[in-house]
């Protein structure tokens, strides 16, 4: 090394300090490739929703937000779905969703309204003798 190249090797010696632009920590420019590939600040790619999500919270992703995680029915009808499709199934198609009686408004099951509609005192009938309602 001479004199004059000494400017030059220090912006590229494997041993000068450099600063992680995720966390912002101190390393080696030579231990700089290994700490990206687990450095906690460090957006990485969801490999089912493809979003961008910072390494550490990638568990929490899993768990709780990433929409194509398929989850049971919590209402108990067996259905398997992804968290995007369950917010519509479970308030508009599963069978075992709750909906008010339009005659005594109390809440039924979906699966339940045909009998209760049966059994419910409030239905209006006609009566089959002389027409009356």
């Amino acid at each position: 090394l001479i004199r004059n190249g000494l400017k030059i090797h220090e912006e590229k010696c494997p041993q000068r300090v450099v600063k992680c632009e995720h966390c912002m920590k101190d390393f080696k420019s030579c231990e700089l490739n290994e700490h990206l590939e687990k450095c906690p600040k460090m957006k990485i790619t969801c490999s089912l929703c493809h979003t961008q999500i910072i390494r550490e919270d990638m568990e929490q992703h899993f768990d709780y937000d990433c929409s194509t995680v398929k989850e049971k029915c919590s209402l108990g009808c067996g259905a398997v779905l992804t968290r995007n499709d369950l917010k519509i199934h479970v308030t508009n198609i599963c069978i075992e969703r709750k909906i008010r009686c339009q005659h005594c408004h109390i809440n039924v099951k979906v699966c339940s309204n045909p009998k209760h509609l049966k059994e419910c005192p409030y239905v209006k009938i006609t009566c089959e003798l002389c027409k009356v309602e």
